[in-house]
């Protein structure tokens, strides 16, 4: 995924820091190697993003916006539970990075930065809270049309759907194992075909 599709020095900041946290994580990526990388000076990084928490709070937010516009389109226009298997494929293709298992970018910042950056941590869960409502969302509209249980807890389901795949991208990423991903969604889909009417 690219981030930009601009030419500026900010644009090439922002795109060579996401692959570089993706690849490497926030701690082990410095400052320099994103400069170097991007041939920006650090008067240019400091003039767009002030600090290298900025710089990824930017990254971030850029990433869940492209994700969370797919989940909302792919949620807006689901009609059975079956087609949840297509969010197999894009879950996959979400994990690389080129030949590599990156996993998702906000997954593995919060799993680094959680306990140690109030800031980013925040920013976090309010970005798997928009992801979870999502899929809530869509549950809800498969409810309405009588493809789940009236009493079914779509916000359960949908947490639950959300923090397996999660653990998933983790697994899979510590595994250098793509299968894990299509395993564990299988089977929360299985999870969530258990409310059906």
């Amino acid at each position: 995924m690219r981030l930009t599709s601009g030419k500026s020095k900010r644009d090439e900041i922002l795109n060579t820091a996401y692959h570089l946290f993706r690849k490497k994580g926030y701690h082990a990526c410095g400052l320099n190697e994103i400069l170097q990388e991007s041939h920006a000076g650090k008067s240019q990084l400091h003039h767009y993003f002030g600090s290298k928490q900025d710089l990824l709070r930017e990254v971030m937010q850029f990433y869940a916006e492209k994700v969370l516009d797919e989940t909302a389109s792919f949620m807006n226009q689901i009609e059975n539970l079956n087609e949840f298997e297509k969010l197999i494929d894009g879950s996959i293709r979400l994990a690389q990075s080129g030949n590599e298992i990156a996993g998702c970018l906000v997954g593995s910042m919060c799993a680094e930065l959680a306990l140690t950056d109030e800031v980013i941590r925040v920013d976090i869960s309010h970005i798997f809270e928009k992801w979870k409502n999502l899929f809530s969302k869509g549950l809800t509209r498969l409810q309405a049309k009588g493809l789940l249980q009236s009493d079914a807890n779509t916000d359960a389901m949908a947490e639950h759907f959300l923090v397996s795949s999660q653990g998933a991208f983790l697994m899979a990423k510590a595994n250098k194992d793509l299968s894990i991903i299509r395993k564990t969604i299988l089977e929360s889909i299985q999870y969530i075909r258990s409310y059906s009417t």
